[in-house]
C-alpha cells in the first residue's frame, strides 16, 4: 500500500482531525494580524475540525482559510494552482509525514504561496500513531538543526516574507526565523 493510501485510510478511520494545529495557531494568528494579512492557505489541514468544529480561527479573530489542502482528505485534495498566492500559509504537523525525498517539492510549495507570512510546525520525534503497515506515522524524523538547514535552503525564495518554524510547539533557533524585509 502506498504511503498516501495509508494516510487516506487513517483519515477515513477518523484520525488526523486537525488537533495539532490548535497548539501553534495562536502564534500564526498573532503574526497574521500584525502583518495585516487577509487570506491564508492551511497546507495539510487534515479533516479540518480546527475550523469546522473547534473554530480556532474565530477564537483568534481570523477568517477561515481561503484554501485548505490535504492530499489524504478527498474534500481538500486539490492543491492550489502554482499561480495562486495567499497572504499567509499555515502548516502544522505535516512535514514529518512527508518522505525525505519529497520534501524539496513540499518546501518549494510552502515558500511559493505566501506573500507575507509562513508559519510551519514540525515534530522532531516519532509519532504515537502507526501507519496501517506498522511503520511510524512520522516518516521523516530529524533533529531541529536538520530542519533549520532545510528551511534555510528556501529562504532565498522568501523576499519580504516573515518565516517562522516552530519545533514541537517551541521556538526554533533564532536563525530559522526571518523577519519581513
Amino acid at each position: 500500500m502506498k504511503l498516501l493510501d495509508q494516510y487516506v485510510a487513517m483519515h477515513k478511520a477518523g484520525l488526523f482531525k486537525g488537533k495539532s494545529a490548535l497548539k501553534s495557531f495562536p502564534t500564526f494568528a498573532e503574526h497574521f494580524k500584525r502583518l495585516g494579512c487577509k487570506t491564508y492557505l492551511d497546507y495539510g489541514c487534515g479533516a479540518g475540525w480546527q475550523y469546522d468544529r473547534w473554530h480556532v480561527h474565530k477564537d483568534h479573530g481570523l477568517p477561515k482559510p481561503r484554501w485548505r489542502y490535504d492530499p489524504a482528505v478527498s474534500a481538500y485534495a486539490i492543491k492550489p494552482p502554482r499561480r495562486a498566492s495567499f497572504d499567509a500559509v499555515f502548516c502544522s504537523d505535516v512535514l514529518e509525514h512527508v518522505p525525505e525525498f519529497e520534501l524539496g517539492g513540499v518546501l518549494y510549495d510552502l515558500f511559493s504561496y505566501p506573500t507575507k507570512l509562513l508559519v510551519v510546525t514540525v515534530c522532531t520525534r516519532p509519532a504515537k500513531k502507526k501507519l496501517p503497515n506498522g511503520m511510524n506515522c512520522h516518516v521523516t524524523v530529524r533533529p531541529t538543526a536538520w530542519w533549520a538547514q532545510a528551511f534555510r535552503l528556501f529562504l532565498g525564495l522568501s523576499y519580504g516574507l516573515h518565516v517562522e518554524m516552530l519545533v514541537d510547539g517551541d521556538p526554533p533557533p533564532p536563525a530559522v526565523v526571518k523577519e519581513a524585509a
